[in-house]
């Protein structure tokens, strides 16, 4: 009530906002986490706070699905406070989810840099990310490729399946800065019965990314899974 009569009491939603949050009354956290962004007299780290708590409270009104709205508060939170890792973690999913995958992949590295020196939960999910969405966009057949597959002779999807490693191989020369790219091709050479081709690419890679522990630990962890050194 007292709230309904000052909706400007930054301090009264503060106070309220984390009862809600805690009995998961996702729509009233929300509401009560931007009133205390909004109308408190704090600072701006505290802001950012409140900000992304208010986001993470309208991800779980929504079971996860990220809305434009989700995406303002995410994007509000980090410009409040580029030092609060969990606001920029946020920030960062809602960009995954809402702009192409070049974007979401820069806006993982620019998280990486900022806070993989102090590894964490929150790094290692971030790593996973990247991962995936290099891997994705360096993972083979298109649906249209699939299907003239299946029209092919065994000998023809032979030549196929080569000729798009041998795309992949040619890609990376030109930008060897996809790890992602260079995962999914030594994986190629092994389905291929080619080892040293995929050992080869593996030294690549290792050089390419001398100075990327985070990288090195992937690749690491890629060749062990395959069995190459």
């Amino acid at each position: 009530r007292i709230l309904s009569e000052n909706p400007k009491d930054g301090e009264g939603w503060s106070i309220i906002a984390p009862i809600y949050f805690t009995y998961g009354q996702w729509d009233k956290a929300a509401k009560a986490y931007m009133g205390a962004a909004q109308f408190g007299d704090i600072t701006m780290a505290e802001k950012s706070q409140y900000l992304v708590l208010s986001a993470q409270s309208l991800i779980n009104l929504n079971q996860g699905e990220f809305t434009a709205n989700i995406s303002r508060i995410a994007a509000m939170a980090e410009e409040a406070d580029p030092q609060n890792q969990m606001a920029v973690f946020v920030n960062s999913l809602a960009i995954e989810n809402s702009e192409p995958r070049d974007q979401a992949i820069e806006k993982w590295r620019d998280f990486l840099d900022r806070f993989g020196a102090q590894p964490n939960e929150l790094t290692k999910r971030a790593e996973n990310k990247l991962f995936q969405l290099q891997t994705e966009i360096s993972r083979g057949p298109t649906d249209q490729q699939m299907q003239d597959a299946l029209r092919m002779t065994g000998a023809e999807r032979s030549e196929m399946i080569n000729n798009m490693v041998a795309g992949l191989a040619a890609r990376l020369e030109d930008d060897p800065s996809d790890l992602g790219g260079w995962v999914q091709l030594m994986r190629s050479y092994i389905v291929l019965k080619r080892p040293d081709d995929a050992r080869q690419a593996l030294k690549q890679a290792k050089i390419q990314f001398q100075d990327d522990a985070m990288a090195q630990k992937t690749l690491l962890e890629t060749s062990n899974s395959l069995g190459i050194e």
